[in-house]
C-alpha cells in the first residue's frame, strides 16, 4: 500500500471489504477474550485437584519410605519372643499392607492421569514399581 497514491488509500480505507473486515476481527477477539476467560474458570479446580493430588502423592512417597524402613528394621530384629506375638491381637500382614498402598497408589495414578498429569501419575507408577521390585 505504500505505492498506493492518496486517493486510493482513502478508497480503500472506506470501502466496505476493509470495514467488513475491521468488524471480524472486532468480533473474533470479543470471542477470542470470552473463550480466554472461560478457561481460566475451568483451570482453578483443576489446578487445584493437581496440587491435591500431588499432596497425596507426596503422603504415600513418605508412607513408601516409611515402609521400607519398618521391612528393614523387621528383617534385622531376630531377638522376637514368639509368646509376646501370640497373646498380640492379630494384625495385618506386611503383604496386606503392601497390598493395600499398592492399590491407593493406583488409584492416585488413575486419577492424576484422568485430570492430565501424565508427569505425576508416572512418578506414581514408578514409585508402585519400586515398591514390588519390579
Amino acid at each position: 500500500m505504500s505505492s498506493w497514491g492518496e486517493n486510493e488509500k482513502r478508497i480503500w480505507e472506506a470501502s466496505e471489504v476493509l470495514k467488513e473486515f475491521e468488524k471480524q476481527t472486532a468480533e473474533r477477539a470479543v470471542k477470542l477474550a470470552a473463550h480466554v476467560a472461560s478457561l481460566d474458570k475451568t483451570a482453578a479446580p483443576v489446578q487445584q485437584g493437581l496440587k491435591e493430588i500431588a499432596t497425596s502423592a507426596e503422603s504415600a512417597r513418605k508412607s513408601v519410605s516409611a515402609l521400607k524402613k519398618d521391612l528393614g528394621n523387621l528383617s534385622d530384629d531376630h531377638n522376637s519372643n514368639p509368646a509376646e506375638d501370640e497373646s498380640a491381637e492379630p494384625e495385618i500382614s506386611e503383604e496386606e499392607k503392601l497390598q493395600n498402598l499398592v492399590s491407593e497408589l493406583q488409584v492416585m495414578a488413575n486419577d492424576a492421569a484422568a485430570v492430565g498429569n501424565i508427569k505425576l501419575a508416572y512418578k506414581i507408577e514408578r514409585t508402585i514399581d519400586e515398591l514390588l521390585g519390579r
